[in-house]
């Protein structure tokens, strides 16, 4: 593995443009208009792979892997981090396919993964202690999920996703296969009803993160969202609060009376009027506070609409006497995309409404 010091501005410029719309499992899914199918749409399984900690947040990396029959054939991910075929065995499995082509070099995007005993892929959570663990034979269970081809001999590739993914392939020599390198699996949709049904195949049975979708005009991204109810503990000091607008709000879920265990930060959802409701509810209501937050007491509930969560160490503290006192990190999780869809004026900041046991069972807090 290498490092360098600076982003790499190719894989930067390489990232996948990319969409969010709501999938079949969400209840927008049957009045979203967003997606304009063609005849030519089609969707590929979604698998997220490497991840890195940037800032207090997960950012989840596709990799660049450039394979040069003559030279290094290596991943690079947005931050730098590099692997060749000395430290991830699967690189070595990809160089063997390729001598075979007479192809001299080559760019492809592609995700590094694991996947179970019944080849789903395992969470982001898993997947790290494969790739940064102390046991170096973990390293040989990393799959390479490719999912487009950017450049071959130095041509850079504009046909459509149709001939990338038959080229692949025919590098490959397998589209669905269960080998270690593979193309993720694909399929042409018509209808919303075939999206239906690729997410049924790719995300319920064979466990992928979700959909990517492919048309004419753009490519969209289709992920599972989780519902929470959660409640309001502090506002973010950022710019906004500056201007004495509250535009960012830390939110925790309750381990038991009076126990609070922090989940993040959501700031989507917020409307202009409601920065200002918060920002006099931070005002009566301020418990303490440090140069990141201004701490309230936790009376407002509200309903978050994620699109995953992943298990990080958060602050968990008590309320006693109308004083917050820190218990130090624990267990709990972060939101991807958390977007505040409502005011839960039906709901109180107790562990039956705002719980830890709205956490689905397979993440593991212990």
């Amino acid at each position: 593995m290498v490092k360098t010091s600076n982003t790499d501005p190719e894989v930067v410029k390489l990232k996948p443009d990319m969409v969010l719309v709501p999938s079949p499992q969400s209840r927008f899914w049957k009045q979203s208009n967003e997606i304009e199918l063609t005849e030519n749409s089609l969707v590929m399984a979604k698998v997220d792979g490497e991840t890195l900690y940037r800032c207090g947040r997960i950012v989840l990396q596709f990799n660049v892997l450039r394979y040069d029959r003559d030279g290094r054939t290596h991943t690079t991910n947005k931050y730098g981090r590099q692997e060749d075929a000395d430290s991830i065995p699967v690189i070595q499995e990809f160089v063997k396919l390729m001598v075979k082509q007479p192809v001299v070099s080559a760019v492809f995007k592609v995700e590094m993964y694991v996947r179970d005993e019944k080849g789903r892929p395992l969470r982001v959570s898993d997947f790290i202690h494969y790739l940064k663990g102390g046991d170096i034979k973990l390293r040989e269970q990393i799959c390479l999920g490719f999912f487009d081809l950017v450049e071959v001999d130095g041509r850079k590739i504009n046909e459509d996703w149709d001939w990338k993914l038959d080229e692949m392939c025919g590098i490959l020599g397998n589209a669905r296969g269960t080998k270690r390198v593979h193309v993720l699996p694909f399929q042409h949709v018509k209808t919303k009803r075939d999206i239906e049904i690729a997410w049924m195949e790719y995300q319920k049975t064979m466990g992928y993160e979700g959909l990517v979708l492919h048309t004419e005009a753009r490519t969209y991204k289709l992920k599972p969202e989780i519902e929470l109810d959660a409640v309001i503990v502090a506002a973010q000091k950022n710019d906004g609060y500056r201007k004495k607008r509250v535009t960012s709000v830390r939110c925790a879920l309750m381990t038991g009376p009076n126990t609070f265990l922090e989940i993040g930060d959501v700031s989507s959802g917020i409307t202009h009027a409601l920065r200002d409701e918060l920002w006099k509810f931070k005002t009566e209501f301020l418990v303490d506070e440090n140069d990141k937050f201004a701490y309230v007491y936790p009376l407002i509930v509200v309903n978050i609409r994620v699109n995953g969560i992943y298990t990080h160490k958060m602050l968990k503290w008590k309320l006693v006497n109308g004083k917050r006192v820190d218990l130090g990190l624990a267990d709990s999780i972060t939101m991807r995309h958390p977007t505040l869809e409502a005011i839960r004026e039906d709901k109180e900041p107790t562990f039956r409404d705002v719980g830890l046991n709205q956490i689905p069972k397979d993440v593991d807090l212990s």
